[in-house]
């Protein structure tokens, strides 16, 4: 059911982005310009606590030509913590890597849809007194969203991915336990953003 909830939001999110953009649609992001931006959101892992969480994260990205956009990123998947019976117990996911944008928006456009495919390397960490869990793998997904000019260099970019976690090996203690296990997860992120070069 919450797979679905999901699935429902992010169409819904993605239909209206795409419809705000229909009457201005034109010819692209100006390039060559590059890109910062600070990144929030949630993701649908549930983390130690049997709950969701916030994640956060940064970007840096070059608009190599009109439509296409190649990136780099961090984010920061905090995982939660519970205590129980004197022990408290606490984890966390990292993940590095980046990918592309092709957006379908014009350079005179507010608003620029796109779609986004993105991978790299995932690691998650949990631990509970002396004892210590670890996850290494990669990650994979493709979603899409708009980005969204509030000024010349300046704007907004919601966006919502579907990611697979796919880990290589699951360690307790050093030991490895476990070998291809994997999650898939929904994430909504925002990122707010500044260009060098910006727009024409």
């Amino acid at each position: 059911m919450q797979a679905l909830r999901c699935l429902r939001y992010g169409t819904t999110l993605l239909g209206a982005l795409l419809a705000l953009s229909v009457p201005i649609l034109a010819q692209g992001l100006k390039a060559p310009s590059g890109e910062v931006a600070g990144v929030f959101g949630w993701e649908s892992l549930k983390g130690v606590d049997g709950k969701t969480h916030a994640l956060f994260g940064a970007s840096g990205g070059v608009n190599a030509s009109q439509k296409v956009q190649v990136f780099g990123e961090y984010t920061y998947l905090p995982l939660g913590s519970m205590s129980e019976f004197g022990i408290t117990a606490k984890a966390k996911a990292q993940l590095v890597g980046g990918g592309i944008r092709v957006h379908f928006g014009g350079a005179s456009s507010k608003v620029n849809p796109f779609v986004v495919a993105s991978g790299g390397l995932a690691r998650a960490t949990a631990s509970a007194s002396s004892i210590s869990v670890s996850s290494s793998g990669g990650y994979f997904g493709a979603g899409g969203g708009a980005t969204l000019f509030l000024g010349l260099n300046l704007g907004v970019r919601p966006e919502a991915r579907f990611e697979r976690l796919q880990w290589s090996e699951v360690k307790i203690s050093g030991v490895t336990v476990a070998e291809g296990e994997g999650n898939n997860i929904f994430t909504i992120r925002v990122s707010f953003f500044f260009q060098f070069g910006g727009r024409k």
